[in-house]
């Protein structure tokens, strides 16, 4: 009765399930909908404003570039000398001026030896110029916040977060100086910080949102990170200054910083929720110096995605109270029948079994008479097939037996005796038994209990387990082997183990191993007899214990097979 009732609620619950799945399918499919109209062209449209402020920078560097290669042309600068650094400043710092660049500076290269002006453009020469000056480079460049500090000045100040110098990213633009001088390589090297560039953000900003705002707060913000630092941002704190010197999440950090891939999803910030977008600043040589960031509220998109599932509540729950109606009709149908059919199944073979004892036994008698001394010495071969049918009858008794006990337990049919048991006197009681199979085949089996273990169970079910088990062991052992039977308890669970130098199996018959009627056939279990149902029953009574029956194995070295059980 347990077991049908375990059924029943299984059924329930399956119904149950069913419902839900038909909910969350309708649901599932509303959201899908909203998110391809609606989130999903709000993500594609954050992905064209990061292109568009690419765009904006690739500008930036263009112009960079553009700069360089016009002052490499410059004869003015072919006069810039190492030697009167304060009339080389004064030249560099009027193009600067003239350009609206925050460094113009002239450097000479000689091997991974160079010189400037500046700690910053050696900085960058020594990183992009390793040997020849060959090539232009455009492009964006971080210098640590140690070269900065180094730098002092006018870098200091516009890489300074809260008072604390931070990491500068930068535009540059170089060009190998046509020289007719002769003497070290020189180049040219213009920058545009991009640290602090208030009036470049609020270009990018107008351009992508047009300084709107949804419930108070910005529709769309903008960020440029050095490393994982914002250090130009629209992104505005409670007083109105810039979000400049916070960090970004640890997950972005790691995979855009780190691993150098964009990221598209949900991000906070501060303290609204923006669907983003994130991807790498890389410097000419292919290194990671920072971020872009680009996002737009989410909240817009919620709110219409929010509007568009009330509409659809209604009918979702329509059809979620007639899904739960046909769930309940199916279930009680469900279960009406399968109670039918095992009952019908248990007749059967309760009918079977009855019938076939008596014939059973009627042959087995007259095999057991032919083989006594009363009717005299049979010849060898005769007697080597009366045995074999012996041998065979026992086996077709065993099969009658296995599949009462299957019906039984899956019917409910089976009478549950339940009391506190020790489960290692039960296996001791095993072992004894099959000791004699056992000692013919010199297989030695050990009880490795250390101490008495009790649960509450059903006496005859436990030893259906110890029974299959053990026997098992013995049949599949091999000759002289060993086979270790273990009792264990943990907290309100009881483990009983038995392990065996037997034959083993492959990992694909342990798949098949606890279906009924399944026997592993093969060279190594040719002229083993059984009925393929014992590990199904040991399974089967598992179950009502809301336990279960594993194994494992390894050809030609042995098996473990654990059942756990659950007061």
């Amino acid at each position: 009765m347990n077991h049908i009732r375990y059924q029943r609620t299984y059924l329930i619950v399956l119904a149950t399930v069913t419902s839900i799945i038909i909910l969350l399918v309708i649901s599932l499919f509303q959201i899908h909908w909203t998110n391809t109209f609606v989130i999903d062209q709000a993500t594609s449209r954050i992905r064209q404003h990061i292109n568009l402020v690419w765009q904006i920078l690739d500008d930036h560097r263009s112009q960079a570039a553009m700069i360089a290669g016009f002052l490499a042309e410059s004869r003015e600068l072919e006069q810039v000398s190492r030697d009167d650094p304060e009339a080389a400043r004064q030249i560099l710092e009027r193009y600067q001026t003239r350009w609206s660049l925050d460094l113009v500076d002239v450097l000479e290269v000689s091997g991974t030896e160079v010189k400037g002006l500046t700690r910053a453009g050696e900085s960058l020469a020594r990183r992009f110029y390793t040997q020849g000056l060959e090539e232009p480079v455009s492009g964006y460049a971080g210098i640590p916040a140690g070269v900065i500090a180094s730098e002092g000045g006018f870098f200091e100040k516009c890489c300074q977060v809260s008072g604390k110098i931070v990491d500068g990213i930068f535009i540059v633009g170089a060009r190998p100086l046509q020289s007719s001088r002769g003497g070290p390589a020189r180049i040219v090297l213009v920058l545009e910080r991009l640290n602090n560039a208030t009036d470049l953000v609020e270009a990018i900003q107008a351009s992508l949102f047009k300084d709107t705002f949804y419930k108070g707060r910005p529709v769309g913000t903008f960020t440029i990170f050095a490393g994982p630092l914002r250090v130009s941002t629209s992104v505005l704190l409670d007083d109105g200054s810039r979000a400049v010197g916070t960090p970004v999440s640890a997950v972005v950090e790691d995979q855009v910083l780190k691993k150098g891939i964009a990221w598209t999803g949900r991000a906070k910030v501060l303290d609204s929720w923006y669907l983003s977008r994130y991807e790498p600043i890389r410097d000419p040589s292919g290194a990671i110096i920072g971020m872009l960031y680009v996002g737009e509220l989410e909240q817009i998109y919620l709110d219409q995605k929010y509007e568009s599932l009330l509409i659809s509540t209604g009918a979702v729950l329509m059809v979620l109270v007639l899904a739960f109606l046909i769930a309940t009709y199916i279930v009680r149908q469900t279960a009406r029948l399968d109670l039918e059919k095992k009952k019908v199944r248990f007749d059967f073979i309760r009918v079977l079994g009855h019938e076939l004892k008596a014939p059973l036994n009627a042959v087995e008698g007259y095999l057991d008479l032919m083989v006594s001394p009363t009717v005299g010495e049979l010849p060898a071969e005769y007697r080597e097939m009366v045995e074999n049918s012996l041998v065979r009858l026992e086996y077709m008794r065993k099969l009658v037996s296995d599949l009462l006990d299957l019906t039984r337990i899956e019917s409910g049919q089976k009478q549950r005796q339940l009391q506190q048991l020790d489960i290692g006197a039960v296996a001791r009681e095993s072992i004894d038994m099959l000791m004699p199979a056992a000692s013919q085949r010199q297989i030695d089996i050990r009880l490795l209990t250390p101490e008495p273990v009790t649960m509450v169970a059903d006496r005859t079910e436990i030893a259906m387990i110890c029974n299959n088990l053990v026997s098992n062991a013995v049949k599949y052992n091999r000759d002289k082997g060993q086979i270790d039977v273990m009792v264990q308890r943990s907290d309100r669970t009881v483990t009983i183990s038995v392990t065996d130098s037997g034959i083993g199996m492959s990992a694909e018959e342990v798949t098949r191993l606890f279906g009924e009627f399944v026997r592993i056939k093969n060279e190594r279990t040719r002229g083993i007899h059984g009925t393929g149902l014992g590990l199904s029953i040991v399974k089967k009574i598992a179950a009502l214990y809301r336990g279960e029956a594993r194994v494992e194995s390894e050809p030609n070295v042995g098996s473990t097979f654990t059942v756990i059980l659950r007061e």
